[in-house]
């Protein structure tokens, strides 16, 4: 299977001249094909490892296809946009490393000349400090998310799917939402998304925001629920590919930028400062 899918997909397209396909097919199954499993090795990621992001894509749905065709399982999750290749990722840090250095030269050759290390350290901690002060007040919100499915024998056209989250989302369901779990039913409204996604299937996205993470995940994994029983009495075949999980951090606020901001700023500021006493000096 593995050496007819190298040869449909056009992979390794410069060994294959010069390895045989035997050797191409043990280098695929042994680097490129990654199957790993997730959800207490209830389920099976795979992966394909590729330098063309669409044929990644198309090689990891055929191989996943392969193993329901094998009766090892069904799909759960259909191939997603790929990520980006190490290539691309060692780029990015080569001219990131490139960036850095050139900044950090320009940044010592400026402070040697005007003596400024002291004030730039005063500056740069007193604009971190300033810059991270407000956001210490500003609380943490938790985000969690749940993903459902359509069933591969419902034929269900987008229409069908608002209908059932109108019903699962509608006012008295928030009311009640909310109530059970203590929350604001505004905070509720303003903070529950739930929404479609299209790829190679149609996909459900639940996602809320909360101040409490528990609530994130409780009522996430509660629409969840309302949405799966909503599609259920309209005869839908709705299925929880990915279930709520307690997020692990928050999704907001992200402290660091603004401290980031301030500590730049800062040294920033010192320089600006050393370069005018220099000026000062040398026309005095």
């Amino acid at each position: 299977m593995l050496s007819q899918l190298i040869t449909q997909e056009n992979l390794y397209a410069s060994e294959r001249g010069q390895m045989p396909i035997e050797d191409l097919v043990e280098q695929m199954r042994a680097h490129d094909i990654t199957i790993s499993p997730t959800n207490g090795g209830a389920e099976f990621a795979v992966t394909f490892s590729a330098s063309d992001a669409r044929q990644a894509k198309r090689v990891t749905q055929k191989l996943a296809s392969a193993l329901v065709d094998a009766k090892a399982g069904e799909i759960l999750d259909w191939a997603g946009p790929p990520s980006r290749s190490d290539t691309a990722r060692r780029l990015q840090i080569l001219f990131a490393g490139l960036g850095i250095g050139l900044s950090l030269g320009l940044l010592a050759a400026l402070f040697t000349g005007l003596c400024v290390w002291k004030l730039a350290a005063e500056f740069g901690i007193g604009g971190l400090l300033l810059t991270l002060f407000p956001w210490c007040f500003v609380p943490d919100l938790w985000s969690s998310r749940a993903l459902i499915s359509i069933g591969a024998a419902s034929t269900a056209a987008p229409p069908d799917l608002r209908q059932v989250i109108e019903e699962a989302s509608s006012a008295l369901r928030l009311e009640a939402v909310a109530k059970d779990l203590g929350i604001e039913k505004k905070w509720l409204r303003a903070h529950l998304q739930i929404s479609v996604m299209k790829s190679s299937g149609i996909v459900i996205s639940v996602q809320y925001e909360d101040k409490d993470r528990n609530h994130a995940n409780q009522v996430t994994a509660k629409f969840a629920q309302l949405l799966i029983d909503a599609g259920s009495s309209q005869g839908l075949s709705l299925k929880l590919l990915d279930p709520a999980s307690l997020p692990a951090d928050p999704s907001y606020p992200n402290r660091a930028i603004p401290a980031l901001i301030g500590l730049f700023l800062g040294i920033s500021g010192a320089v600006a400062v050393g370069m005018r006493r220099r000026g000062m000096a040398l026309a005095a």
